[in-house]
């Protein structure tokens, strides 16, 4: 309970920050946190991946950063909001979107952007808060993902009140 109070605290405190638009470089991920990219020459499934071509146009991740961690980077987002390349990257013009030929350097889907902020702030949670409280927790203080709070949704998922003994004795105060 405290664990999740801590982190609903820290998404709101990272919120009012006036630095999430701020466009500084990420650092590469950490790579045990992530799941693992196919082996070259091991083809992924049909619709699931494709190499992905030499990053431009990166304005939050390194542009330095490896094509083997953009794409444990980019799995590790498929994964926390449940869906797949589409949802933020353009479809070249003229092709189907099916194909998976992605125009990855284009900013025409609005929700790149989206997911640019969203990267910035869990970084912003993450390197100011999470990590002081890590000194405290280091066993229990995982990094903030994006399926920290997406649990594999593009909406962030209600918080499901549990029902305690404690609520039966501040039922005035409980919001419905």
């Amino acid at each position: 309970m405290r664990l999740a109070t801590i982190r609903c605290a820290l998404v709101i405190a990272s919120l009012a920050l006036t630095s999430l638009c701020a466009q500084r470089p990420l650092p590469p991920p950490d790579s045990s946190l992530l799941p693992p990219v196919p082996a070259k020459g091991i083809p992924a499934p049909t619709g699931t991946h494709v190499p992905l071509p030499k990053p431009i146009n990166l304005k939050v991740l390194s542009p330095d950063i490896a094509i083997t961690d953009l794409e444990r980077t980019m799995v590790g987002f498929n994964i926390g909001l449940g869906q797949d390349c589409t949802f933020c990257h353009a479809p070249k013009p003229n092709v189907d979107p099916a194909t998976y030929d992605l125009d990855y350097a284009s900013d025409a889907n609005p929700e790149k952007l989206m997911a640019r902020i969203m990267m910035q702030m869990t970084n912003d949670i993450n390197s100011k808060y999470v990590a002081r409280v890590a000194v405290a927790l280091p066993h229990r203080t995982p990094p903030v993902t994006c399926g920290t709070c997406h649990q594999g949704m593009i909406q962030v998922p209600p918080f499901p009140r549990p029902n305690t003994k404690k609520d039966r004795h501040h039922k005035d105060l409980i919001p419905r």
